[in-house]
């Protein structure tokens, strides 16, 4: 396989992680159709943090069986609420010397994501959406990788 293709791979792994690690909840990755390609599919992990404040408040004042019916109820809702966020992973095994990943997302490569993306929102339903552009910097002298997110971009 070539190098760009792993450098890709392990560039999507650690922009997976890196999402995680920011509060996102992975939906899906690597999303194919004939026109295109969705890097990762994800959505904010706002429930947790909105339940666990709902637990601490409604414990005090039901009982626990009503008290998770309720959580449940809460979760659904505001998990529906929270838009979902189509990225796309760019990485680059290249020193940040000015090299800039994000300027090699072309018109082309807009096209295919609009298509990509309009063909999951009108299969899944989905009303709010954005996407972003992860670029993930590897340094193989130290085996690190810097990451940045570019979130809610119009394309």
């Amino acid at each position: 396989m070539a190098k760009h293709n792993d450098i890709g791979r392990l560039g999507e792994e650690i922009a997976e992680r890196f999402l995680r690690n920011k509060g996102y909840f992975i939906l899906d990755k690597n999303y194919k159709k004939a026109f295109g390609e969705i890097d990762i599919i994800a959505r904010k992990k706002l429930v947790n943090e909105i339940i666990s404040k709902f637990k601490r408040i409604y414990h005090i004042i039901i009982g626990e069986k009503k008290l998770i019916n309720k959580l449940f109820m809460a979760r659904d809702v505001i998990f529906e609420c929270s838009p979902t966020y189509f990225f796309e992973v760019k990485s680059t095994g290249v020193p940040d010397l000015g090299y800039r990943p994000e300027e090699h997302i072309n018109k082309d490569k807009i096209k295919r994501q609009r298509n990509i993306i309009s063909h999951y929102i009108k299969k899944r339903k989905i009303k709010k959406w954005s996407f972003g552009v992860v670029i993930v910097y590897l340094d193989n002298d130290d085996y690190n990788a810097r990451c940045r997110l570019l979130s809610d971009i119009f394309i």
